[in-house]
């Protein structure tokens, strides 16, 4: 069996597809983050805003105390939940042995946080990672990059 596949993303958008006879795409399965195109307010609706409600020890009566931002927005918090659950869908391709090799094609920001949430095993499978933007191309677009960014890599991930 050798089999690839291949995942192109970005933070909104995954397709998984199959490698097939002369570099030809079968596209498996089309996932889509809906919270990635959410507006950042609608998405932290439920925050307390600028100012904490209510007084915190050490402060003067009359005064508020500002909240601090989170480290981690919502809008980065649902992209990550989006990679693990791409991730997931990797490992569990990897483990019905659907395929043996693995070819991440994604926007950079996107491939970092995928590429943080593969399984080892799954890591050991991935022949390339392309830091590209090119989830909006269509499936001849992408067979004409995909054939053009493999060939020039020679096999380097």
């Amino acid at each position: 069996m050798d089999v690839t596949w291949v995942v192109v993303a970005d933070s909104s958008r995954a397709r998984l597809f199959a490698l097939g006879q002369q570099n030809q795409l079968g596209e498996l399965q089309d996932f889509v983050n809906p919270a990635a195109r959410e507006n950042e307010n609608a998405l932290n609706s439920d925050a307390s805003g600028r100012f904490g409600s209510g007084m915190r020890a050490g402060t003067q009566a009359g005064t508020q105390a500002h909240t601090t931002e989170p480290q981690v927005t919502p809008v980065e918090h649902a992209n990550a939940q989006f990679a693990r659950h791409i991730a997931q869908v990797l490992q569990q391709g990897l483990q019905q042995q659907r395929y043996n090799k693995l070819c991440l094609v994604a926007a950079p920001k996107f491939l970092g946080q995928l590429r943080l949430s593969l399984d080892a095993q799954v890591e050991k499978r991935l022949s390339h990672a392309l830091a590209r933007d090119v989830a909006s191309m269509n499936v001849p677009q992408l067979e004409a990059y995909l054939q053009q960014a493999l060939d020039r890599s020679g096999g380097d991930s």
